[in-house]
């Protein structure tokens, strides 16, 4: 499928340039932007076809420029502590969740074809929250609710939990959880039905210079440590 957007590479890059990912007081990781797909964030909660309740999250797409450091050396450091032998055996390594998926992988079982906004070679993470519903604001802080505002295909920058392990049906690994999310760009809606237009709803938003999407989750730390990549 196309990429499906009308956001520049200008504005992405400038966006990343300016605001590095950074590990916050909290121990939280704020980064993006990053588009939004399969979004559950807002609005009432919804149920699969089984009609089990989905949980909250969404699968988050990053640009091409976007800087993943932060995020592996946090995966990497999580793997060392559970799973020490996966960091120098691939084939042991091989057999644990990596959360840090490639977008090809991300494929209509009906077309063959990869899902709108989803490009060959760059990095997918789904995140969700289980449990909880994870805030979501504008920039301006006021919290959204209407989900014509939170969709697939919206840009977001987003604080995910440091890395954590999960231990779920036989299934094991590192894995971020959504925390927060700032919606801060519109773009084309991904799989929509086309009846409305979100792109009116924000149009004319965009990251300005009197915003600072990383303070409006708190004081940033300096992060030292040198990554060590075994999610490529």
């Amino acid at each position: 499928m196309s990429e499906k957007s009308n956001v520049t590479k200008e504005w992405i890059e400038g966006a990343w340039a300016k605001y590095p990912p950074k590990k916050l007081e909290n121990g939280n990781i704020v980064f993006g932007p990053v588009r939004l797909a399969f979004v559950n964030l807002v609005g009432e909660q919804k149920k699969t076809k089984a009609g089990n309740l989905k949980s909250w999250g969404a699968v988050l797409l990053f640009p091409d420029c976007a800087d993943l450091k932060l995020l592996k050396t946090e995966a990497t450091a999580k793997l060392k502590e559970k799973a020490p032998l996966a960091l120098t055996n691939k084939a042991i390594a091989e057999k644990y969740h990596n959360p840090f998926k490639k977008q090809d992988s991300f494929v209509d079982t009906k077309t063959g074809n990869l899902y709108e906004g989803f490009v060959e070679g760059r990095t997918a993470i789904s995140m969700n929250s289980p449990g909880s519903q994870p805030p979501v604001v504008n920039q301006r802080l006021a919290p959204v609710i209407d989900e014509k505002s939170c969709y697939s295909g919206v840009w977001a920058m987003v604080t995910a939990s440091p890395c954590s392990w999960f231990k779920v049906d036989g299934n094991e690994g590192p894995n971020f959880y959504l925390q927060s999310v700032m919606i801060v760009q519109d773009d084309e809606s991904l799989g929509g039905s086309g009846s409305s237009n979100p792109n009116k709803d924000f149009e004319g938003i965009n990251l300005s210079s009197d915003v600072n999407p990383a303070a409006a989750f708190g004081a940033a730390d300096t992060n030292g440590e040198e990554p060590v990549d075994i999610f490529a």
